[in-house]
């Protein structure tokens, strides 16, 4: 599971502190809809969200992501097996519910469930385990690649602050978010190189799943509220 770094987490709750305390905050004012972008996450993932309100209730929204190219693997690991990568990136989308404490300005404290679908593209160069049994394409390096797809639904629970001004309905908010990835690895058909793809075993694709799983995500948004 990816962690947040701990001076990113510390930038976030000096945000959340000093939002708080601003005077505009005892005023109420009805917001119908709102946009929301991402300022700085945590996890590669930078949702561009857009949500209703509902009957001053709760909000209904949509979350468009672009998830970044990085590396999945940890410095440890690659210490360990030097050459060994695993890059990701990706899109997903997802409808989320929300629950405010001041929900006429979909504002304050805040728990949200949503429910998506998301896709990865992977490519894992790692070292042969046993090249006596059968014949497998390497690269320069002597290394195997797989090129992979990974899709599935995604579920998540998400608790945040948020902060809008009444005179121009901006929108300031920091977040945390637990998403569990219910994915599905196979061999990309249409592979980076097709002279060096080499098919995922059965095994290999249960541990890349369980390892693509479970994430832990936080980030600063901004928006508007209208």
């Amino acid at each position: 599971m990816q962690r947040p770094h701990s001076r990113t987490v510390f930038l976030m709750l000096v945000f959340t502190l000093a939002t708080m305390l601003l005077p505009q905050l005892s005023r109420a004012t009805q917001r119908d809809w709102l946009v929301s972008l991402p300022l700085v996450s945590v996890g590669r993932d930078s949702p561009l969200g857009l949500e209703f309100n509902i009957m001053n209730e709760f909000s209904l929204g949509v979350h468009l992501g672009l998830v970044s190219k990085g590396e999945e693997l940890e410095k440890k690991e690659q210490e360990e097996h030097p050459g060994s990568s695993l890059e990701t990136r990706g899109q997903d989308v997802s409808l989320t519910f929300q629950r405010f404490s001041n929900s006429g300005e979909m504002s304050g404290l805040h728990w949200g469930l949503s429910l998506g679908y998301r896709q990865i593209d992977a490519t894992w160069i790692r070292e042969p385990e046993d090249t006596s049994q059968e014949i497998m394409p390497l690269d320069d390096n002597d290394m195997m690649r797989h090129y992979l797809k990974l899709e599935g639904t995604s579920l998540g629970l998400r608790f945040g602050y948020r902060f809008v001004a009444d005179s121009t309905g901006f929108m300031s908010g920091i977040y945390l978010k637990a998403r569990h990835f219910q994915n599905r690895v196979r061999d990309d058909e249409e592979p980076e190189d097709a002279t060096l793809q080499t098919d995922i075993s059965p095994e290999d694709a249960i541990s890349l799943k369980r390892r693509m799983m479970s994430s832990l995500l936080a980030g600063i948004e901004i928006g508007w509220a209208f």
